[in-house]
């Protein structure tokens, strides 16, 4: 699926070859797909960064939004 960081920053979530893709992107350019790797049902991690990644599920078990952790600082990602 689709997370707004913000109006203008984007994370697309992608599963290639059983594996959990995140490619950062704004409305003019995409980054490249970075793999994430999981320490929990909703919590991944990024090799490359100092970041983590939780999705966040509502009482039907639907991930309504991510959580985005890096340097202290925590950012809400709605699912689009």
């Amino acid at each position: 699926g689709t997370y707004d960081l913000s109006p203008e920053v984007h994370l697309a979530v992608s599963l290639e070859e059983n594996h959990l893709m995140v490619q950062p992107k704004t409305d003019k350019v995409s980054g490249p797909k970075i793999p994430i790797f999981a320490e929990s049902e909703k919590m991944f991690f990024l090799k490359t960064d100092a970041a983590e990644i939780e999705f966040v599920r509502n009482g039907k078990g639907e991930v309504t939004h991510a959580l985005f952790h890096q340097g202290g600082n925590e950012q809400k990602a709605t699912r689009k």
